[in-house]
């Protein structure tokens, strides 16, 4: 089963654009022939071309392969070569370098991707198409399969007392996605494209500062992950335990890809979004808080992550849209096209992003699942049925749909879990 997000990467590869083969590209596709034909007695050879250059792709597309295979079991003589251009993280591919076959070079990455954009269907090419989402207990059973050296953990040790993180102590990732965000690097957007202005993702880290602050009383350190120095600097004034680390210290590292990785890998859990990064938390077995999760499939990988939706305003009533017809509007998949995007836009609706207190709940939530406290009573179970109704393909833990939807956001926005019957139901926006 593919996301509808995962469709159109398939389509895109598959869009040859009427390129241009040039004599080095088919020498090339004669010799890897060749060499195919000529190991076909011991071992089947396949090519992975890592997508390297994206932040969420390479992250997912790559782990999720590798869960997949450890979940099937495949014994099969395979001959897997994963082949990488400079990649948005090098820690990342080293890991995988480790465990499997890995060339790196720009140039054979380049000239694969042509060959494998003009002959897209062949079997020596290995799928790294899926992201892992809706997968399930492929995705979960397994557990992460690239693994953090022991070399590593004494840098990471290191880092965490640059930042003055003292040792033992526990530290939280959070990062919310601004306009200037790039899952690639490689990408320059035009000031002037929709996506530039009216990315549906985007939203105020300000409304993860309550959550922030809560956890730094609760003991924690807070790190504010993110590639690039953000729009907005967290507040001067504000908890000692809180760290700027996307404004204040990645710009000053030396080896900034390192922090990038290992602060996330190892948190006690990650407060993010939808952009990929939280991805750096999730591959290695880090539990999710999603915030402001828009289009809604994309919620959860995990039975210890939990999430809650942004919301949509009707600007002619004055009102949130209930779920159900969100969804009917095309909210369950994991992508909104510009197209949809101005079709809401001409009906008068509006995506909200998630309130402080909202992310705080989200937080609270989370916090007491992983220490055991989390108990649930008739009501939450209620509510749980309630949610099960207006997403009946994703309700149920025991399908593909592993997330947790945060009990209090269900309980404070109850009205708009309710399914509609026939006419349009509205609830009521908070003052």
């Amino acid at each position: 089963m593919s996301t509808r997000k995962e469709r159109i990467w398939r389509r895109q590869a598959e869009n040859t654009g009427g390129e241009n083969h040039s004599v080095s590209d088919r020498a090339l596709w004669v010799l890897i022939s060749l060499l195919r034909f000529v190991v076909q007695p011991v071992a089947q050879l396949r090519i992975a071309l890592v997508h390297c250059r994206n932040t969420g792709r390479f992250l997912s597309t790559t782990e999720f392969h590798l869960r997949q295979r450890a979940y099937r079991g495949d014994s099969s003589a395979t001959l897997d070569i994963f082949v990488s251009g400079t990649p948005i993280n090098k820690y990342i591919l080293s890991m995988l370098s480790a465990r499997e076959h890995v060339i790196r070079s720009d140039r054979l990455w380049r000239l694969l991707n042509r060959l494998k954009r003009r002959y897209p269907n062949h079997p020596i090419w290995v799928d790294l198409t899926h992201t892992g989402w809706m997968q399930g207990p492929v995705w979960e059973t397994p557990g992460p399969q690239l693994v953090l050296t022991e070399g590593m953990h004494e840098r990471g040790a290191a880092l965490r007392r640059e930042l003055g993180i003292p040792e033992g102590a526990r530290h939280v990732c959070i990062f919310a996605r601004d306009a200037d965000y790039r899952e690639s690097l490689d990408n320059v957007l035009d000031p002037t494209d929709y996506w530039a202005t009216d990315d549906f993702r985007n939203c105020d880290i300000a409304n993860y500062m309550k959550a922030a602050e809560y956890l730094a009383e609760d003991g924690y350190w807070v790190v504010r992950m993110g590639f690039h120095s953000p729009r907005v600097r967290l507040p001067k004034k504000r908890h000692s335990q809180i760290l700027d680390y996307a404004s204040d210290i990645r710009p000053g590292l030396a080896d900034p890809e390192f922090a990038d990785m290992y602060l996330p890998a190892t948190a006690r859990f990650f407060l993010g979004c939808t952009s990929g990064l939280y991805l750096y938390a999730s591959i290695f077995g880090v539990p999710i808080a999603y915030a402001n999760m828009v289009p809604f499939l994309e919620c959860g990988r995990t039975n210890n992550d939990v999430f809650i939706w942004k919301k949509c305003f009707d600007q002619n009533s004055g009102r949130y849209l209930e779920y159900a017809h969100a969804i009917a509007a095309g909210m369950d998949s994991d992508w909104l096209s510009v197209e949809e995007l101005q079709a809401y836009k001409r009906r008068g609706l509006e995506i909200h992003e998630n309130s402080a207190e909202e992310i705080l709940d989200l937080t609270c939530e989370i916090l007491m699942r992983l220490d055991g406290k989390w108990q649930q009573g008739l009501e939450e179970n209620q509510l749980r049925e309630d949610f099960g109704r207006v997403f009946p393909r994703h309700g149920s833990h025991e399908t593909t749909y592993r997330g947790h939807m945060c009990t209090a956001f269900l309980r404070r926005h109850r009205r708009l879990f309710v399914k509609p019957v026939n006419d349009l139901l509205v609830s009521e926006a908070p003052n």
